[in-house]
């Protein structure tokens, strides 16, 4: 697969926030400017990712 391929999806504010509350941190911001989604913290955010990819949290 190309991984610098973009996927995009849609994400309601509730799941947002359902992410961020299971996450216990924020994990995922709405940017206001481009009413986009994008990650607090970017390497952070990738971390979580590939833990939760390799069976880290559920």
């Amino acid at each position: 697969m190309d991984k610098n391929k973009k996927h995009t999806f849609t994400l309601s504010v509730e799941e947002i926030n359902r992410i961020n509350l299971k996450a216990g941190e924020t994990l995922l911001v709405i940017d206001s400017e481009t009413s986009t989604v994008k990650p607090a913290n970017e390497e952070h955010f990738h971390e979580w990712l590939k833990n939760l990819h390799w069976g880290g949290e559920q």
